[in-house]
């Protein structure tokens, strides 16, 4: 009974909670899987005493084993990403620091990337003289380039426009280091100093993506919502394992 109550409590949250993110978020990935997840906990809960009156003992037990070490490996992943990402390196004497973009909904910055635009701003007030990257493109349900609004916000939170660049032609995390590269060497701006910002699950994959494209870089982690976190940290794993396979 213990176990049915939780699945069915678990597997509402997921779903609601992704049902609202779709509303106040973009419509990606992240979210189909955490509503995929959630309708599967929730009617596996509904049922859960009629497919454990037809099924196998032996069936039971190895799809137990699956569910049980699937959930633990999950969570593992989640930890060493949330304890990586909060490890920040950054020693503000950076001469510049790359914005990794983020949705944006209509022209506004949702939660996640507000959270790393003052994360930028604090950098600003302590290390003034370095540029400020913002780094992304225009996607689907966004009216503008993740840059342009980035650099709205900057602005409206008072960082000098003098020192923020835009590279607004970035749809992937890779294309984000990349075209931002590119613009450092047309400005004439170092590669040996460089911070990046983004939110703390995904420093670890960021940090490995501008490794493989020939940047080292220090970190600053901005703090992922607690409402958006399922959908963030499972778009993650995906993510991460994207990069193991395809490197990229």
């Amino acid at each position: 009974m213990i176990v049915q109550i939780l699945m069915i409590l678990t597997g509402l949250y997921l779903t609601v909670n992704s049902c609202i993110m779709a509303v106040y978020s973009n419509f990606t990935i992240g979210i189909i899987t955490e509503l995929a997840l959630g309708l599967l906990l929730f009617m596996w809960g509904v049922f859960y005493s009629h497919i454990k009156m037809y099924t196998d003992k032996g069936v039971k037990r190895i799809i137990k084993i699956i569910i049980a070490c699937g959930i633990a490996a999950a969570f593992a992943v989640c930890a060493f990403f949330g304890l990586y990402g909060v490890n920040d390196s950054v020693g503000y004497n950076e001469d510049a620091v790359i914005v990794l973009g983020c949705a944006v909904r209509g022209t506004e910055p949702t939660q996640p990337l507000a959270a790393r635009l003052d994360a930028a701003v604090k950098y600003h007030e302590k290390n003034p003289d370095a540029y400020i990257i913002v780094s992304g493109g225009q996607g689907p349900q966004e009216y503008i380039t993740e840059a342009e609004c980035m650099k709205a916000y900057l602005i409206a939170h008072g960082v000098n426009e003098s020192v923020i660049l835009t590279e607004d032609r970035a749809a992937s995390t890779t294309e984000n280091i990349r075209y931002s590269r590119e613009i450092m060497k047309e400005k004439g701006i170092p590669e040996t100093d460089i911070a990046m910002i983004t939110n703390e699950f995904h420093i670890f994959r960021a940090r490995q993506l501008a490794r493989l494209n020939g940047l080292e870089v220090t970190t600053l982690h901005a703090k992922t919502p607690w409402y958006s976190s399922p959908m963030m940290y499972l778009r993650e794993i995906f993510a991460v394992g994207q990069l193991i396979l395809l490197g990229k």
